[in-house]
């Protein structure tokens, strides 16, 4: 009746890219009340610049449910992050459309919407630390020596 799996793939210089599939049955009846698919990623193109995006799309409508796409630069003190994002607004299926914009002063203040939430929500692993029970940067393991694609 429900069936969830998700496959996540670390890319270096902490990209990372997810696939999902939902499945879920009416036990009542046996019928389909839901099937969706998701892909998300955070790809660095260098160190100071990096693409997010995600699809997220249901089956059984034939339709997305939530489109996002993004440009981050990240320096020493300074981040912006732009993003375009479709998604479902309410239960009869009505889309909305923005475009966010987010500059961070690091350590002191944002302006701008909360891009950050945006993509924690949507992509799994954008805070690399959510991945973990312990995440590494609080484990006592030196930061230098930490590779995220070695298991220990």
């Amino acid at each position: 009746d429900l069936a969830s799996l998700r496959a996540t793939y670390l890319l270096p210089e902490d990209g990372i890219v997810n696939l999902g599939y939902r499945y879920r049955r009416n036990p009542r009846n046996g019928e389909d009340q839901l099937e969706q698919v998701d892909f998300s990623f955070l790809y660095p193109i260098n160190p100071r610049w990096s693409v997010v995006g995600r699809y997220y799309h249901s089956l059984l409508d034939d339709k997305p449910l939530e489109v996002i796409g993004g440009v981050q630069w990240d320096s020493c003190c300074l981040a912006v992050r732009a993003l375009v994002r479709r998604h479902v607004r309410n239960r009869e299926g009505d889309m909305d459309n923005s475009i966010q914009v987010e500059f961070v002063l690091k350590g002191l203040s944002s302006i701008g919407q909360n891009t950050d939430r945006t993509l924690s929500r949507a992509i799994l692993g954008y805070n690399r630390d959510d991945l973990y029970l312990v995440p590494p940067s609080r484990s006592g393991v030196d930061s230098d020596d930490y590779d995220p694609n070695l298991i220990p």
